[in-house]
């Protein structure tokens, strides 16, 4: 809390009445400045944020990377910034009718820019969607699930996996909670997604948390169970077989235990846990057929 008695103390030791005030009226040259100082350094959030996406935007037009180490520092405080911004539920709704979603994305798929500059910009994505069904409604609109869902398995399959965790947020800030994104997201890109990060222990323990969340969902069908089930119950039987065993594999099994019961839950899962057993865990999950399918 301010400290309200020192500043009182400090006001009666500048002046305790007992003298003319020292002060006078401003001059003209004093108000210019200012004004100056004012539009200068102060800037409201709207402005601030055209401002940033406008270097952002100019950055990808001429197409090329940062010049410096100074250069990359400078820009992430241009993102913290608009980061900080579009935490307000209004300005992110703002933000994202305009495209600034989109934009942000494609700076996280440059391969020329730095690692730090890409992980970013996808995480202000999933800032600016997270608990918020407007955005995400425009976000489905704009096919930003399926370019996440691109960049995740290109990121994980090269390695880079600070990119591929700020990818794995947005893209989960983007789907839970919106009927239509979730519902695509199992169906077309989950099998994917896995396929691509399974191998990462940090990553596989991201996909059961999303998928346990697709399979408790309110508008979760059979259909859906299905999907995630296909994806990934050869991998959580392999998981809780012996895999617990291995280093950093603890956030896993956790993860993955509260799936393969969700899954359990379901008479759809039974059903395919029964024929996974069959088919043996050296099969890929896709031979796993016997469900409710799409259409």
């Amino acid at each position: 809390m301010p400290n309200w008695l020192g500043l009182l103390r400090w006001s009666m030791a500048v002046n305790d009445g007992t003298a003319p005030s020292q002060f006078s009226a401003m001059t003209d040259a004093d108000k210019s400045w200012l004004e100056t100082v004012m539009n200068e350094v102060v800037r409201s959030d709207p402005q601030r944020m055209d401002e940033v996406m406008s270097k952002v935007n100019q950055l990808l037009i001429e197409g090329g990377g940062v010049a410096s180490d100074e250069d990359e520092d400078a820009l992430l405080v241009d993102l913290e910034d608009l980061r900080d911004i579009v935490e307000q539920v209004d300005m992110a709704q703002v933000f994202a009718k305009v495209g600034g979603c989109e934009i942000l994305l494609r700076v996280g798929e440059h391969s020329g820019l730095p690692t730090s500059v890409r992980a970013l910009a996808v995480a202000i994505i999933g800032t600016v969607s997270q608990n918020n069904l407007t955005v995400q409604d425009a976000l489905y609109g704009q096919g930003i699930v399926q370019r996440l869902a691109a960049l995740l398995r290109a990121s994980a399959e090269q390695k880079l996996l600070l990119v591929a965790k700020k990818a794995f947020f947005a893209l989960s800030a983007t789907v839970r909670g919106h009927a239509a994104s979730e519902e695509h997201f199992a169906l077309h890109e989950l099998h994917g997604v896995a396929v691509a990060v399974l191998a990462e222990p940090v990553l596989r323990s991201k996909v059961y948390f999303l998928a346990s969340a697709l399979v408790e969902s309110d508008t979760c069908s059979e259909v859906r169970v299905a999907a995630v089930a296909r994806a990934l119950l050869l991998s959580l039987l392999g998981l809780s077989a012996g895999g617990a065993e291995l280093e950093g594999e603890a956030e896993s099994l956790e993860f993955g235990m509260v799936l393969l019961r969700d899954l359990l839950h379901t008479k759809v899962g039974q059903q395919l846990l029964l024929v996974a057993r069959a088919h043996g865990t050296s099969r890929h999950s896709a031979d796993v057929d016997d469900a409710p399918s799409e259409g």
